[in-house]
């Protein structure tokens, strides 16, 4: 009986240590390496303190220490290991050998090392993983000597500090011998300068000088040789080590032996578990039946704590940086505004407050040590306004605006800004905010034309003069008629000057009087402001389709309509992908809007990023996963994220009051979903809903269950009630608004609404046709619908579908296809591929693929097959099929398997023509083009079905093994 009391006590203590820890762990966020995307530069381990990255493939490597003032972007350090009896080095360089050898073709091929002669012998990894400030190496040594065998396996875990300046290793030896394994772990350190010449001096074998400052190692293991630390592992036995790498000033006292690093590495762990609970305390768990939004949802959170240093020669502290760059920037901050000031709401106050005395109106950039750094950027007072709305919401603490800071209080540096924007870029001719040619104040594009009168600034400067009139006028202060001035005459030339009805779009005004159109996704901040009406609203967001702004992935900075501007490589603004933030705000905006399908589509491929990336870098590419190098891999604006599920898909809208609006918009794609522990003025609210409806709780008590299209009030007594809301509009879902014979359409709104639409370019009605099910057109079309509910209907949506016409392409030498173009259906996830513009079409565009999928005119899928159905609209006979496949397999493409033909009359039996297999290649590293020819007896038919049958996930021997493989196809031809 003593004896399961005892268990049971165990049990009850893990329980309650497991939720001391709260929702968001390590083990949660744990990621393999091979998973991935991130090159060694851009993964890191950090603790609040400092950051150091590792290197694949060691076992040891460690490099880039960033220890504010010390930044060591050049650090490198490893061990050798000297086993005494065989008298042999092992090296643990596995990344450098590699590089060596890939670049300049000399020194070690590691895939011959340890049994070429001359080439070096070194460890083999064999398992790596990521947690927060903690990355795990598993790896062996097994090599036969005359004299005896040399067997052991390394374990080792890396861990940044939160208490002094130093990274941590700890390792695991483990001899599989039934000798004792004798070694001297040999340290290897050194830092380059740019040209890759040294940069630093060795001291001794365990300290180095680098600059003002330097690098000194220490250990658990009390005996030292002429090499560096001995040790011994015992026969069939383990044997525990850790090793400290210190950063300090120049000639500070170091000991190469030090039995404290044990009880570090240790404490090193608890902290980072501390800050993770410390988020998961503040911040909601979004528990949901969509596992990689559960998990999107954490990355978010866990980025922002990535982006939190905490130490004490920064100027405040904590210290919201904009990523892996040690500077805060507002505009950044304002994308994660809201999740801060939840989070950490006197965080978020010194923040804003450090922006104005720092910045004077002059700077966006902060750096931890204080002062600007001479860039500016002219959102910063919108930006400064997004920060402010999100403290006081959260907080209700409308004092702040009253805080003194450098000479003025905050409601008066705002209302500086306001002036400043009047008389610095109000035109005196056009009367519009007029950025001239400074677009390096707005954005930085490498293609000319964002400047002049740009929309966007004119609507948020509008924004913002209503804002200080709305303050101003509830604290009497006489300016507020000059700012409501400001606004209206600002708002009327704006609509009257720049809205284009046919583009349905605003114009830029350039400086030379050109007035046109710039497709840029800043453009979307609009929408989450009362600057614009709702008929440019809704104009606004029909550009939002696979054809210009949404890839498979997130949304095009640039509309892939834009041939002059439009840049692959600038995901940040010039095209190929956005600056992270500006998506997911969008979605919690088109949700705000009542949009929820489609800011669904645009939150659940964000989503995907989380499949590749522990952590969500500056501006990943739209179309595929990718975060460049010469950016950050961390953005603070990942907070966008946790703000667009809470108040956009869950519909939470906190008020200044203390009370509450809620209205959820539920997707089938969310099984059950629910948001716990929403803290609010003292009270603690969860909210949960599926496909009936939803449910709101405060302190335990639950109300509910209300159907969607309901918004629920919750006033600051608890009580709750209903308000009517508006409908939403019908979303028309479509890959692409391109086709050739035929198009699927398919159009989707909230639960217990019907949809009526047109054809004609008429404004749909009651008397319209009633939506029933996915319809097809076959020539170009204009496609407007709305939401009927009762007697209330939505606003209308509208997208134009374009009928394409290939034969002049097809037959201009290039490529003949013998028949008029068939219906294509793609037989895997469009959702989850790889499409160019012109999407499956551009199959039959009578143009072959050059020798990169990344010039638009290969189709690829990952993992999955790639399978296509042609269909005819009447029997035509058929003797071959041809087509293309692309290999580069160190961007993991590979050919298929087998490519296969099959033919049929109904569409139902299919009959198995031809097939063509292939042998993969190993390790071919050069690009590719295979062709393909499948030819059979003619036949008639109808349908054709091919099937490029994919391999599924990268073979063993490929560097990203288990990784998914990739197959691109591009000009299929039938004749």
């Amino acid at each position: 009986m003593k004896k399961v009391v005892f268990l049971l006590m165990v049990m009850q203590a893990a329980v309650a240590a497991l939720a001391q820890q709260g929702w968001l762990t390590p083990e949660a966020l744990r990621m393999k390496r091979e998973q991935i995307r991130f090159t060694d530069n851009q993964l890191r381990l950090f603790n609040g303190r400092g950051a150091a990255h590792v290197k694949r493939y060691s076992l040891t490597g460690i490099h880039r220490l960033q220890f504010p003032p010390i930044e060591l972007a050049n650090y490198s350090f490893f061990l050798n290991f000297y086993e005494h009896d065989a008298d042999v080095l092992i090296q643990d360089n596995v990344p450098d050998l590699w590089e060596e050898w890939i670049r300049f073709g000399s020194g070690t091929d590691p895939l011959g090392a340890n049994f070429r002669s001359g080439f070096a012998t070194i460890p083999v990894t064999q398992d790596e993983y990521w947690e927060p400030n903690r990355y795990v190496r598993q790896g062996t040594f097994h090599k036969e000597y005359s004299r005896k065998t040399v067997s052991f396996g390394i374990k080792t875990e890396t861990v940044a500090s939160a208490k002094a300046d130093e990274v941590i290793l700890r390792m695991v030896l483990t001899n599989r011998e039934p000798q004792p394994l004798k070694l001297s772990l040999i340290p290897n350190q050194q830092v380059l300068a740019k040209d890759n010449a040294a940069a630093s001096s060795r001291l001794s074998p365990f300290v180095l000088a680098a600059g003002d400052y330097q690098v000194s190692l220490s250990s658990s293991i009390p005996d030292v040789d002429s090499r560096g630390w001995y040790v011994e592992v015992p026969a069939k036995g383990s044997r525990e080590v850790y090793i400290a790498i210190k950063m300090g000033r120049k000639d500070a006292a170091t000991a190469a032996t030090d039995g404290a690093v044990a009880d570090r590495f240790d404490g090193a762990i608890k902290d980072t578990r501390q800050r993770l609970s410390f988020a998961s305390s503040r911040l909601p768990e979004l528990r949901s039946d969509n596992r990689r939004l559960e998990d999107f949802y954490r990355r978010c959170i866990a980025t922002m704590l990535e982006c939190r240093w905490e130490r004490e020669n920064f100027i405040i502290n904590p210290f919201w940086s904009v990523g892996s760059w040690v500077f805060t920037i507002t505009w950044d901050n304002s994308f994660a505004s809201d999740a801060i000031s939840i989070m950490d709401p006197a965080s978020m106050k010194r923040t804003i407050l450090v922006a104005m005395k720092e910045g004077k109106l002059k700077s966006t950039y902060i750096s931890w040590q204080g002062g600007g750094d001479g860039i500016f950027y002219i959102q910063e007072p919108f930006a400064l306004k997004t920060m402010i709305d999100a403290y006081l919401r959260q907080t209700g603490d409308v004092a702040f605006l009253d805080e003194q800071v450098a000479g003025k209080s905050v409601m008066e540096w705002m209302k500086s800004w306001g002036d400043l924007l009047h008389v610095k870029y109000r035109s005196p001719f056009t009367g519009l905010m007029d950025m001239g040619r400074k677009n390096e104040e707005l954005i930085e594009m490498r293609t000319d034309g964002y400047s002049g009168v740009v929309p966007v600034v004119n609507g948020l400067a509008v924004d913002l003069y209503r804002w200080l009139d709305g303050w101003c006028t509830l604290r009497n202060d006489g300016d507020a008629s000059k700012f409501r001035g400001y606004a209206n005459d600002l708002n009327d030339r704006m609509h009257a000057k720049l809205w284009n009805r046919s583009t349905r779009w605003f114009d830029n005004i350039y400086p030379d009087g050109r007035r046109e159109p710039l497709y840029s996704n800043h453009l979307f901040d609009l929408l989450g402001t009362n600057a614009i009406t709702d008929e440019e609203r809704m104009g606004i967001i029909s550009h939002l389709n696979d054809q210009e702004f949404l890839g498979p992935y997130s949304v095009y900075s640039i509309s892939r309509q834009d041939k002059v501007r439009w840049d692959l490589i600038d995901s940040d603004w010039g095209g190929g992908g956005s600056f992270t933030g500006v998506p997911l705000r969008l979605a919690r905006n088109l949700y705000g809007m009542g949009q929820g399908p489609l800011a669904w589509t645009i939150l659940s491929r964000f989503s995907r990023y989380a499949d590749y990336f522990p952590y969500l870098g500056q501006n990943l590419r739209a179309n595929e996963p990718l975060q460049d190098e010469s950016s950050m891999p961390i953005q603070i604006s990942s907070g966008a994220g946790v703000e667009a599920v809470m108040f956009g898909l869950f519909g939470i809208k906190p008020n200044i009051d203390g009370t509450m609006f809620v209205n959820p918009h539920y997707s089938l794609e969310l099984g059950r979903s629910s948001l716990q522990g929403y803290l609010f003025r003292g009270h603690s609210y969860s909210f949960e809903m599926d496909e009936f409806g939803f449910t709101v709780s405060r302190d335990g008590q639950s109300f509910g269950p209300f159907s969607y299209g309901e918004e629920a009030f919750v006033g600051k007594d608890g009580a709750v009630s209903i308000v009517k809301k508006g409908l939403a509009s019908p979303y028309v879902r479509s890959y692409r608004s391109y086709f050739v014979n035929r198009r699927s359409v398919e159009l989707l709104a909230d639960a217990g609404t019907q949809i009526r639409y047109t054809l004609d370019r008429s404004e749909p009605s009651l008397r319209s046709t009633l939506y029933q099910k996915p319809f097809s057109i076959d020539k170009s079309t204009v496609v407007k619908a709305i939401a009927i509910k009762g007697n209330e209907q939505s606003l209308i949506s509208e997208v134009a579908f374009e009928k394409l016409h290939f034969r002049d392409a097809a037959n201009s030498g290039n490529v003949i296809n013998r028949y008029d173009y068939p219906s294509i259906t793609p037989l895997f996830t469009l959702s989850e591929s790889h499409l160019p513009l012109y999407g499956i079409y551009t199959l039959m565009d009578g143009k072959h693929g050059g020798d990169t999928y990344r010039d638009g005119q290969w189709i690829g899928k990952d993992k999955d097959d790639v399978a296509f159905l042609l269909e005819w609209d009447s029997p035509v006979e058929v003797r071959k099929v041809s087509t293309r496949f692309l290999q580069y397999q160190p961007e993991w493409i590979f050919t298929p398997l087998a490519f296969t033909v099959e033919v049929s009359l109904n569409g139902k039996s299919f009959k198995k023509v031809g097939e063509q297999s292939f042998s993969i290649k190993e390790r071919f590293d050069k690009k590719e083009i295979v062709s393909v020819v499948v030819s059979f007896p003619k036949e008639k038919v109808r349908y054709v079905r091919v099937t490029a049958k994919n391999m599924g996930v990268c073979p063993s021997w490929h560097g990203g093994a288990c990784g998914n493989a990739w197959v691109f196809m591009d000009e299929l031809i039938v004749e």
